[in-house]
């Protein structure tokens, strides 16, 4: 009796084993700008630029199996983080199979997190159940006023209180000791925070969920240890991105949006919601 499924047996005169076929990959080569920055969110110059500092680190050794390219496996993780959407949704459009997906996002985050920022290692265990009995991570996230993030830390359980994180990171005690990047400078925080005078939180409660959200669906999905991976290098790349979309222009001589007078009045507008 023969059994379903055999493709080739040498007691099978004339049977032929059975070549196997790699279709083309598609979707990687997109001409218009605004296209390739809605596909992945970065735009070329941008995707350049990592894959200048990450390329090098996810080239594979042989091209057996039609092995993607680094330029590939970075566009991949880069529409998979961009979209959110599922391995198979991307693996259908690039024509791959899903654990391709899969294997081209961890080596991505690998290499970005090991180059383009330091590791972290959060442990799996029951703190990471929150308040509201969802897997999350508090991530800490400070943000400067040219919308660039100067501060990442997605170490900390979702049961981990809000100040507690603070207290815990590097930019607190330094804060602490009188380090400013300017003078007077402030961090405005949420009410999770004390006051203090270098950390202002407003006055009325207001608390924002939509991160809390992102990160349960993120830790369900993945796991606490490479949720933080993909805070830590959507961070990055929304620096990357932020270097194009407002290059840095000087201001020396631009003395009516600088004067004393102007910087009091949008101080005290700003203090109206604090």
């Amino acid at each position: 009796m023969r059994t379903r499924g055999i493709l080739y047996s040498s007691d099978d005169e004339g049977a032929v084993r059975q070549v196997k076929e790699y279709r083309p990959r598609i979707n990687f080569e997109v001409a218009n700008p605004f296209c390739l920055k809605e596909k992945f969110r970065l735009s070329s110059t941008d995707v350049e630029q990592v894959l200048e500092q990450t390329g090098i680190y996810l080239h594979h050794e042989t091209p057996k199996n039609h092995a993607l390219s680094p330029e590939q496996q970075l566009l991949i993780a880069l529409h998979w983080l961009g979209n959110g959407c599922q391995y198979h949704g991307v693996a259908d459009m690039h024509v791959v199979v899903k654990s391709t997906v899969c294997r081209s996002v961890n080596a991505v985050l690998d290499v970005i997190i090991d180059h383009l920022f330091q590791e972290i290692t959060p442990r799996e265990n029951e703190s990471f159940v929150d308040r509201y009995g969802n897997h999350s991570i508090n991530t800490l996230m400070i943000c400067g006023p040219d919308m660039n993030f100067f501060c990442v830390n997605p170490n900390w359980p979702g049961a981990t209180h809000d100040a507690r994180v603070l207290r815990n990171t590097i930019i607190c005690n330094r804060f602490d000791e009188g380090w400013r990047p300017f003078p007077d400078a402030v961090i405005l925080g949420d009410p999770g925070y004390e006051a203090t005078d270098w950390l202002i939180p407003p006055v009325f409660k207001t608390r924002i969920t939509r991160q809390r959200d992102a990160s349960t669906i993120i830790t369900k999905k993945q796991g606490a240890k490479k949720a933080g991976k993909v805070i830590l290098v959507c961070a990055v790349l929304h620096n990357i991105a932020r270097m194009e979309d407002f290059p840095y222009e000087s201001r020396e001589n631009d003395d009516e949006d600088y004067s004393k007078e102007n910087q009091n009045a949008r101080i005290q507008r700003l203090l109206q919601f604090f």
